[in-house]
């Protein structure tokens, strides 16, 4: 009996024309500039400094995405919402489906497999792409929270600290906001201004508005996030 590297593998001898290569001379220029680009995004991503929660938010997501894309080939019916459920170890399916979840579980523990080198590439730039998007948004909050506090550094009192308060507070709706409707926003704004009375709150926006930190739309204001000074691309 032969064994040991001289017996090779059993497909090598049955199957000789199953080599498990590539011929990267066939790639279409088209895939070799989406790998440039993928090069590119994923350095941008990998030095990108989220907070904890949200880079681990991030990764689920789009390893799930990415597992349920890679099996929706084959007829995968599961959601993405099952899928992420799937991998936070959160969800039962009937036996009738459970094969449907360890495909899902295959995928991501061979996550790093080469796969469809065209295809393969055109779904991880579209993925890194949105992903960048999503750092890029969250960085962006960051950036204009501490932007707000360093332009009232050298503020001091009650007003300031109100005004201070109420810029990043409006930055988590992204939308415009009625104005007497502000207090709304937390807990913290709501007894601020039920201590005063209701002009001063309408003195305070108007404060906002002069320094641009607020402007004014037909439907309130928003957080004037544009005014953070960036690199152009």
């Amino acid at each position: 009996m032969t064994t040991g590297a001289s017996a090779g593998r059993a497909y090598e001898r049955t199957h000789p024309w199953l080599t498990f290569s590539i011929d990267l001379k066939r790639l279409q220029h088209t895939g070799w500039l989406s790998l440039g680009e993928a090069v590119s995004m994923s350095g941008h991503i990998a030095g990108a400094p989220p907070e904890p929660e949200a880079a681990h938010e991030m990764h689920k997501l789009y390893l799930a995405k990415g597992a349920l894309a890679t099996t929706a080939i084959e007829g995968n019916a599961l959601s993405e919402d099952e899928a992420l459920n799937l991998i936070d170890g959160a969800l039962t399916l009937p036996p009738s489906r459970q094969y449907l979840g360890r495909e899902i579980e295959n995928i991501v523990a061979a996550c790093n497999i080469f796969g469809f080198a065209a295809y393969a590439l055109a779904g991880l730039v579209d993925g890194l792409r949105e992903q960048i998007d999503s750092i890029r948004e969250h960085q962006w909050d960051i950036a204009w929270v501490h932007f707000v506090y360093e332009w009232f550094r050298e503020t001091h009192g009650v007003k300031g600290r109100r005004q201070r308060s109420l810029v990043p507070a409006l930055s988590q709706v992204k939308q415009e906001f009625r104005i007497g409707e502000l207090p709304n926003l937390n807990a913290d704004l709501a007894r601020e201004y039920d201590r005063v009375a209701r002009r001063t709150l309408f003195r305070d926006v108007d404060s906002l508005l002069r320094l641009g930190l607020l402007p004014h739309g037909p439907n309130g204001v928003r957080a004037n996030r544009e005014r953070i000074p960036a690199f152009p691309p």
